[in-house]
C-alpha cells in the first residue's frame, strides 16, 4: 500500500519517495492524519487513495512531506560568485536604472538562503538598496514560507555562521534573534509547487530571473519531475542567466548540461543558460515544453541578405492588419518572418502590442522580456509594459516604467503625456503642467497632419488641442 501512496504523493505535488523512503513516507502520512481528522494511518490512507484532495489539503499535506535542513550563510561559495563574477557584469546597468536584476531561491525552507543573499549583498555592494535588485523566494512548505516571513531564528539557525551576520544584522530576544526590519523587506515569499505550470509567469514575477538557486531540493523528484523542473527553470531564466545547483543532482540525468553550460569557479561549478548555436533542443521532453513561438528566437540560422525585402513587406502587411485589428493574420504574418530574423525587435514590438490589445498581458510581457535582452536600451517595449501595469491598475510599475522610457528617450512624446495624466489623477498638477510643456515642445516639430503611433490614429493637430485645453485645465487648478 505505501507504495501506492508514494506514486500519489508523486503525482499530486511532485515529491518521490522510492523504496529506501518508504520508512520516512510512512512517518510523514502518521505525522499528517491528525490534521485531517483521521485517528487511524491506514484510514487514512485509504480516504487518500480514494478521494481527489483540493489545493488547500495538498498544502495541508506538503507541511509533512519536506524537511528543511539550512543555516545561515549555508553556502558562501554562492554568494560569493554573485558579488564577484555576476554582479559586477550588470551593475553599471543596475546603478543607471535599466535593468532589474532578479534572483529567486526556489525551495527556500524556512529562509536563511534568501536572506543571507540580502545580507550579503547589503553588506557588500555600494548603495545597494538604491539598486533594482529582487529576491524572490518561494516553498511548498506553508509552515516554512510562515516562519521565514515572521525572520525570527533560534541559535540553531547560526551554527557555521560569520559572527559578525549575527551581532549586525539580528536583535536577541529571549532565546531567539530577530532581523533588521529594512533586510527582512528585501525579501518576496510565495508558494510555488515546483512540478505545477505555474511559472514562469508575471502573476507570481517567476521570469526573467537572472540568477535561480535550487540547491538540495531536484532530490526529492523523479526522472520525469526532474527533467521538466529544469526546463521551466531554463524558461524562467533571461538568456544570460545563471542556475545554482548542487553537484549531487547534477550527475541524476543528462537534459541538464543539455540546457546550461557548466562554469567552473575554483571548487564550484555554476551553469549558464545556453542560447544561440550552444543550445540543444533535440530532446523530446524539453521541445514539447516550449512553444512553437519560443523555439523561433532560438534558431541558429542568420537572415539572408536577399530575405530583407520580403522581410519588409511582409512586415508592413503585419501593420496593416494591425490597424485593421485582424490580430491572427498579423500575429501570423511577424512569427513567420521571426523564422528568419531572430533578433527584429521592431518584429517583436509589434506582437508584444497585438498581445497587449487583445489583454493576454502575459504574452505582451515575455515579448518585451525578449526584447529587451536583444536592446537594452529600447524605450518602446518599457512604454508597452507601462501601459499594461496602467491596465492593471499597478500605478506605482506604471510610473517607473515610464520614468524609464524617459531616461532612454526624453523627447518620447507618449511617455511624457502618460506620465503628466497620472501626475493630474494624483493632483500633482506643477509636474504634470511640466510634461504638458515638454509635450507642446514635442509636438511643434512635427507637421500637423501627421499620425501618432499607437496612439488609436490621433493626428498632431488633434494632440495639440487635447495638451492646449489640458493645460488651460490645469493652470486653473494651480
Amino acid at each position: 500500500m505505501i507504495s501506492r501512496v508514494s506514486d500519489y504523493i508523486k503525482n499530486i505535488t511532485g515529491l518521490y519517495f522510492p523504496p529506501e523512503k518508504y520508512n520516512d513516507l510512512e512517518r510523514a502520512i502518521n505525522n499528517a492524519k491528525d490534521d485531517f481528522g483521521f485517528e487511524d494511518k491506514d484510514e487514512f490512507i485509504n480516504w487518500l487513495l480514494k478521494n481527489e484532495i483540493n489545493d488547500k489539503q495538498i498544502k495541508k499535506l506538503a507541511l509533512h512531506l519536506t524537511v528543511g535542513e539550512t543555516y545561515f550563510f549555508r553556502d558562501i561559495r554562492s554568494m560569493e560568485i554573485i558579488r564577484d563574477k555576476i554582479i559586477p557584469n550588470v551593475i553599471d546597468d543596475l546603478r543607471n536604472g535599466r535593468k532589474t536584476f532578479k534572483i529567486w531561491c526556489a525551495g527556500c525552507s524556512t529562509g536563511e538562503e534568501p536572506y543571507s543573499i540580502a545580507i550579503w549583498l547589503n553588506e557588500f555592494i555600494a548603495n545597494f538598496k538604491n539598486l533594482d535588485i529582487k529576491i524572490l523566494a518561494s516553498d511548498i512548505n506553508l509552515k516554512s514560507l510562515e516562519k521565514a516571513k515572521s525572520a525570527v531564528y533560534s541559535e540553531w539557525s547560526f551554527r557555521g555562521t560569520p559572527v559578525w551576520v549575527k551581532n549586525k544584522y539580528f536583535k536577541k530576544n529571549d532565546k531567539n534573534f530577530i532581523l533588521d526590519n529594512q533586510i527582512k523587506k528585501l525579501v518576496d515569499f510565495s508558494y510555488i509547487n515546483l512540478a505545477e505550470n505555474n511559472y514562469p509567469s508575471i502573476i507570481n514575477n517567476i521570469h526573467s530571473i537572472d540568477i535561480i538557486l535550487c540547491r538540495n531540493v531536484l532530490m526529492y523528484f523523479d526522472s520525469e519531475v526532474y527533467r521538466n523542473v529544469v526546463a521551466k527553470f531554463y524558461k524562467s531564466l533571461n538568456n544570460q542567466g545563471w542556475f545554482f545547483v548542487s553537484s549531487v543532482e547534477v550527475s541524476r540525468e543528462k537534459n541538464l548540461e543539455e540546457l546550461f553550460i557548466p562554469i567552473h569557479f575554483r571548487g564550484l561549478t555554476v551553469y549558464k543558460k545556453r542560447m544561440g548555436s550552444d543550445y540543444l533542443y533535440n530532446q523530446e521532453h524539453f521541445i514539447n515544453s516550449i512553444s512553437d513561438e519560443k523555439l523561433l528566437f532560438i534558431q541558429p540560422e542568420d537572415i539572408l541578405e536577399d530575405n530583407k525585402e520580403d522581410i519588409l513587406n511582409n512586415y508592413e502587411k503585419a501593420l496593416e492588419f494591425y490597424k485593421l485589428k485582424d490580430y491572427q493574420s498579423a500575429q501570423n504574418t511577424l512569427l513567420e518572418i521571426l523564422k528568419n530574423d531572430k533578433n527584429n525587435t521592431s518584429i517583436i514590438k509589434l506582437l508584444a502590442n497585438i498581445n497587449a490589445d487583445q489583454g493576454d498581458y502575459e504574452k505582451a510581457f515575455e515579448y518585451c522580456f525578449l526584447g529587451l535582452e536583444i536592446d537594452k536600451i529600447e524605450p518602446e517595449f518599457h512604454y508597452i509594459m507601462s501601459n499594461i501595469y496602467s491596465e492593471k491598475k499597478d500605478i506605482e510599475n506604471s510610473i517607473s516604467q515610464l520614468k524609464k522610457v524617459l531616461y532612454l528617450a526624453e523627447n518620447h512624446l507618449l511617455a511624457n503625456y502618460n506620465l503628466a495624466s497620472i501626475f493630474t489623477n494624483k493632483k500633482d498638477y506643477k509636474n504634470a503642467l511640466k510634461l504638458l510643456f515638454v509635450c507642446k515642445d514635442i509636438l511643434d516639430t512635427y507637421n500637423d497632419n501627421e499620425n501618432i503611433p499607437f496612439s488609436d490614429q490621433a493626428n498632431v493637430k488633434q494632440m495639440k488641442s487635447i495638451i492646449n485645453s489640458q493645460i488651460e485645465r490645469l493652470k486653473n487648478n494651480e
